[in-house]
């Protein structure tokens, strides 16, 4: 005897995705035709999503609203900003942001998928919402400013890149390389998170800066207050014209600093105080053409104080090199740092 077939809702969050896969199933590379399979194949409820959703485009009706609810939405808008052109935007999992997915699975809200023979009906709490993260990224050498759904601004440092994913209940950031200010809107509800690798940074409605070195960790504050919570559960909060930095295991420093200095790199000019040379060249990496290396673990402790033009890493070595009695060697794919004479 074969069962009756019962109805099951799906996800949001399936439906969503598999709206969006079918809006772009014209123009998919052979590299995202190969991420749908995948996507395919990873839950019975994601071939469920995209058998409904092909029923849906199927439907001549629905089809032609679909067709006008695309054109509008790719109707030609006003350029963006130059800054936002420099904004590379790529989606995880093959994923990007909905261009008519969220209509279509509201429309998908009160259709009946059929179970496969014997399948129990659908009983428990619905799963919650699955965010679709969405990365920002700059190349060497470019800043870039971005709006996200929130109304919050991300503004990006030369060669670096934020992961963004945000929920009804959540909005978290995920700092993956170099340094970001982020003015955040207030929503008290929503915490921002910020993960930059060594700390999680949380703020509700505040201006702040983070920013990801190879070893360090620094958050500073322009506006409201954070918390910052490290690897080691070491919990402070800072409130603003305050700046945290560590490294690992090391204990947290705090110190006090004007606003200028916190948003000190989108001025072009980098303000060190006995900062390592090996933390300077860092910075000057998200804007050199070839990379620079410095040739000894002694350059990379040496501490410097000064102003550095980033936007002009030539010009700083140049600097540097006479400062510091240094020897710059320019090969064909790195920049070479090292001493004239031996250390002492």
């Amino acid at each position: 005897m074969t069962a009756d077939p019962v109805r099951i809702p799906l996800s949001p969050a399936a439906l969503e995705a598999a709206a969006d896969w079918i809006d772009r199933l014209e123009e998919l590379s052979p590299a995202e035709t190969t991420e749908l399979d995948i996507w395919l194949a990873a839950s019975d409820e994601h071939r469920r999503a995209w058998t409904a959703m092909q029923s849906l485009v199927g439907d001549r009706a629905l089809g032609e609203a679909m067709r006008r609810l695309h054109l509008a939405e790719h109707r030609p808008k006003a350029a963006p900003a130059a800054s936002m052109r420099r904004v590379r935007i790529r989606s995880g999992l093959g994923w990007r942001p909905l261009q008519i997915g969220a209509p279509l699975a509201a429309c998908l809200a009160g259709i009946a998928v059929l179970a496969i023979r014997q399948q129990p009906p659908w009983t428990s709490a619905p799963p919650s919402p699955v965010a679709v993260p969405v990365e920002y990224a700059t190349q060497t050498g470019a800043r870039a400013d971005a709006r996200l759904k929130d109304n919050s601004v991300v503004h990006l440092d030369a060669s670096s890149a934020v992961r963004v994913a945000f929920t009804a209940r959540s909005r978290e950031v995920e700092l993956e390389r170099g340094e970001a200010m982020f003015e955040v809107a207030h929503d008290a509800a929503r915490p921002f998170d910020v993960d930059a690798g060594g700390a999680v940074v949380t703020a509700v409605g505040t201006i702040f800066d983070v920013e990801r070195l190879k070893d360090r960790v620094t958050v500073g504050v322009l506006q409201g207050v954070v918390r910052v919570r490290s690897q080691t559960g070491d919990v402070r909060v800072l409130h603003a014209g305050e700046q945290l930095s560590f490294a690992g295991a090391e204990p947290a420093v705090v110190r006090r600093i004007s606003r200028d200095i916190a948003r000190t790199w989108r001025s072009n000019w980098w303000q060190a105080d006995r900062m390592p040379l090996g933390q300077i060249v860092e910075r000057l990496n998200r804007y050199s053409g070839r990379p620079i290396v410095l040739d000894s673990s002694d350059l990379q402790r040496m501490p410097i104080t000064g102003s550095f033009d980033l936007r002009r890493p030539d010009a700083t070595l140049a600097l540097l090199s006479v400062l510091l009695d240094l020897k710059v060697e320019r090969q064909k794919d790195e920049v070479h740092l090292s001493r004239r004479t031996p250390a002492p």
